[in-house]
């Protein structure tokens, strides 16, 4: 048998073998497609989401906001401009081993991971979330545009100020 032939008859075969098992599989994210991106690309800055909580995989923050509903974006300052307080997270992750701190208070306060809280309180969600807070401390929480916004403080202390 010619090379010729050998070689025809492998593309011949190579080629039904490949279009037996091609199936085309794409993956979005799922997070990504609800804001409109395509392919799982993030969305641009500027572009909501309504509801939180958000996915901070893919830098989104929950704007925590009296002036209408609670919404996800990448746009700390927009966040600002709704008179709102940008929260990346709302407590501690266990997974990335950091602890969730509010940097501010109010309109403009934003709340994000850190190795350790050394300009405000920590976040939390209950009071497991302050175990690593000052001995005795709570989880002081209240509701805020559609969120349950916390921070951790000696019990009878003051929530965090809903902006």
């Amino acid at each position: 048998m010619s090379a010729l032939i050998r070689s025809s008859i492998l593309l011949v075969a190579l080629a039904a073998c490949e279009s037996a098992v091609n199936l085309d599989i794409e993956y979005t994210d799922a997070s990504a497609s609800d804001a409109g991106a395509e392919g799982g690309e993030a969305p641009a800055p500027g572009v909501e989401l309504e509801a939180c909580p958000c996915d901070e995989t893919q830098g989104f923050g929950c704007c925590v906001t009296t002036n209408g509903p609670s919404f996800c974006t990448l746009d700390a300052n927009q966040c600002t401009q709704e008179k709102g307080v940008f929260m990346k997270c709302f407590r501690p992750s266990v997974v990335m081993e950091s602890v969730c701190c509010w940097h501010g208070s109010g309109v403009g306060a934003v709340v994000a991971y850190a190795g350790i809280c050394d300009g405000g309180p920590a976040a939390c969600v209950d009071d497991d979330d302050c175990r690593g807070a000052a001995s005795g401390a709570t989880c002081l929480h209240r509701p805020c545009g559609g969120q349950e916004i916390g921070q951790c403080g000696a019990p009878g202390g003051e929530p965090p100020v809903c902006p």
